[in-house]
């Protein structure tokens, strides 16, 4: 019987500590289910060097499909390198155990996508994978969130390069240019500034935040400062957001 979370290969097994093993990280999702999906995918060398972050916008598909394609994705790539030690991390307990062979596969949509990962998984041969918690899992959740937001492909698999693995930065400071207009809620007025550091600031409009937010993620990753608008509808307010 195979131990948790790890998945009996044929010859060499990897161990998620083993010296040169390449980490991959995959992440799926959509925004409804069914409904807009994309696939996220982040390969480490064995010294942590990111050398393949990709977001897959992939149209319509269901939250279950879009973890598979995500690991597909990601196996192909590690293959094309030809990895031979991996290590394969999701926060999908449903795929994990199933390709670990702990849960049967019922879902008529998700059985060719289950024969094409083993399939894939027997190629490299010494493959480790294991659940790990959804913030374990955040590089490869970013891609997600951006190929969504995009509504196309993005990091490696658009050009943008590995530095998309980290993007969007979830620290910058958002500096006012621009008042915002009477009816505004919060203290927005030039020179203002309000630091981000994972949650929205205190004392920043909502809708001026959701402007900023929305410019965040449009952006190109290793860009240094971008500009934003508030959201609220026939608002002034204008934002810098110096990036780090």
């Amino acid at each position: 019987m195979a131990r948790q979370n790890s998945r009996p290969a044929r010859g060499k097994r990897a161990s998620a500590d083993e010296s040169g093993a390449f980490l991959l990280c995959v992440d799926g999702g959509s925004r409804g289910n069914p409904g807009p999906a994309a696939a996220g995918v982040v390969l480490s060398d064995s010294t942590g060097h990111v050398v393949h972050a990709a977001g897959h916008y992939l149209g319509r598909a269901t939250n279950n499909v879009a973890e598979y394609r995500s690991a597909i994705l990601g196996l192909k790539e590690a293959h094309r390198r030809q990895v031979g030690c991996l290590t394969v991390q999701s926060d999908s307990e449903l795929m994990v155990r199933q390709l670990n062979g702990q849960y049967k596969v019922k879902s008529p949509l998700l059985r060719p996508l289950y024969a094409e990962a083993i399939g894939l998984l027997d190629k490299i041969g010494g493959v480790t994978v294991k659940h790990v918690p959804r913030e374990e899992n955040r590089a490869a959740d970013r891609l997600v969130n951006r190929a969504l937001d995009a509504k196309a492909d993005v990091g490696s698999a658009s050009g943008d390069g590995a530095a998309a693995a980290n993007w969007p930065p979830d620290t910058f400071t958002a500096i006012c240019t621009a008042e915002g207009c009477d009816e505004c809620p919060g203290v927005v007025s030039v020179g203002g500034q309000w630091r981000f550091e994972g949650t929205v600031p205190p004392g920043l409009c909502i809708h001026a935040a959701a402007g900023i937010l929305a410019a965040i993620h449009a952006a190109r990753p290793g860009v240094k400062a971008v500009s934003a608008t508030c959201a609220k509808e026939g608002c002034p307010a204008s934002f810098r957001i110096c990036l780090e």
